[in-house]
């Protein structure tokens, strides 16, 4: 088969292929906002130090590990809600939410900023964690925008969301590094990309859903609240466990081993987190509106074939990063940055397995089994304590530690592919439907 028939057999299977089709839409978008911060990486390496990158690792963890429950997890409901006007009040709901975690962040910073600098050791991340709690915020009010965007299959509006974002971060954050703001640079920049997100979702509402939304009652609000009361009750845990084990790394290397640690920890996280927002998470979403809609056998074969195409996938990327890593981290961002390369090496079996993991990981919300996400969580949770707890009693060094946390935290995401894996193959059988 020569390369004309290939391009042409993938071009159809693109357009009769409803998932291909919209996962293709969704990772462009995320492909090309990901590619231009790639793209600047290598002057922002030349523009910030190491430390500076830690400070900025630091605020872009506590940012990760805040902005999954800005909405309580109400945004989750969003999809499955059985009308428009259901929609509309869940996403009131999840505005309200935000505004209130704002106004709690807010106190947070005020009471703990400081003593939080002062652990971490980044004296200057006391005043840039003000800028937290309005970027919180502009996340927060975009969440059920982009779930309600995911409803209705408008997949065109969240891709060019994704570019419109990363456009503005990068190009901000490169300007701020020739100013040279120092971190400070680097986290106005970040906080820039999300005004562009919100900005964006609210110019992209059509003239009915802003009429939905306006209509809304309150009353609506709160029946949403009720209806879907198990998404605060699990899933609230279940993301702070989740995202904990994935951001607070960042600061605990900055407690443990210092900012220069940090700030190499950070640039690989960047760089090996490349793969599962351009792919991993575009693939999500798209698989979250598909299964959203089937029941039975088709749930669980459309769980068990998208589980499986995004391991080797995953394998087929990580495979060469592994072999190559030091060597180009030296040559693209800088000799200091070498190390970077060494940690990518070592985080390599964690990222196929997340790459894995995030592409099914609505599963069991849309099972109503936010129990278990709970419990897979807690397990990601636990292997990120032992790991750096290891490391700090037995004075382990740094690629050591992150060796345990590597291997621990893929053993979590194995166990949650395995307990969604045996919920959809339960829903299947109760459907009366034979699995595999």
């Amino acid at each position: 088969m020569n390369l004309r028939t290939r391009l042409s057999s993938t071009i159809s299977r693109l357009q009769t292929n409803r998932f291909l089709r919209r996962l293709f839409t969704l990772s462009a978008g995320t492909a090309i906002g990901q590619a231009l911060m790639v793209a600047v990486t290598p002057f922002l390496t030349r523009l910030f130090t190491p430390a500076e990158f830690g400070t900025f690792a630091v605020f872009s963890a506590l940012f990760g590990m805040f902005s999954g429950i800005m909405c309580l997890r109400y945004e989750l409901a969003v999809p499955l809600a059985a009308s428009e006007e259901e929609t509309a009040a869940v996403a009131r709901l999840c505005g309200l939410a935000a505004l209130a975690m704002t106004v709690l962040l807010f106190l947070f910073v005020w009471l703990g900023g400081e003593r939080l600098a002062l652990i971490v050791e980044a004296p200057e991340l006391a005043r840039l964690l003000w800028l937290m709690p309005p970027a919180l915020l502009c996340w927060g009010l975009a969440l059920p925008l982009n779930f309600w965007s995911i409803r209705l299959g408008t997949f065109r509006v969240n891709a060019l969301n994704r570019i419109l974002q990363y456009a503005a971060q990068a190009t901000s954050q490169l300007a701020f590094g020739i100013a040279g703001t120092g971190s400070p640079g680097l986290v106005l920049g970040f906080a820039l990309g999300h005004l562009v997100k919100i900005g964006h979702f609210l110019s992209a509402l059509s003239s009915g859903e802003r009429t939905l939304l306006r209509q809304s009652a309150w009353s609506g609000a709160g029946q949403a609240a009720v209806r879907y009361h198990r998404f605060p009750a699990f899933s609230i845990l279940s993301t702070l466990f989740q995202s904990s084990s994935q951001l607070l790394p960042a600061m605990l290397v900055a407690a443990i081993y210092g900012p220069v640690a940090a700030g190499w920890f950070a640039l690989s996280q960047r760089i090996m987190g490349f793969p599962v927002m351009m792919i991993g998470d575009a693939a999500g979403n798209v698989f979250l509106n598909e299964i959203a809609k089937l029941k039975g056998q088709a749930l669980y074969a459309m769980f068990r074939k998208t589980a499986l195409r995004f391991f080797f996938v995953a394998l087929s990327i990580m495979l060469p990063i592994m072999i190559v890593a030091p060597h180009v981290f030296a040559l693209v961002f800088g000799e200091p940055w070498r190390e970077a390369g060494t940690i990518v090496q070592v985080l390599a079996p964690l990222y196929v397995m997340r790459f894995t993991a995030v592409s099914v990981s609505q599963t069991l919300n849309v099972l109503e089994r936010q129990d278990l996400h709970l419990v897979s969580s807690l397990l990601n949770f636990l292997a990120l304590l032992l790991s750096f707890g290891s490391g700090w009693y037995f004075g382990l060094g740094e690629n050591s530690t992150f060796l345990l946390y590597s291997l621990g935290s893929m053993s979590a995401f194995a166990a949650y592919l395995g307990m969604a894996w045996w919920m959809a193959r339960r829903h299947a059988l109760a459907a009366g439907a034979p699995s595999a």
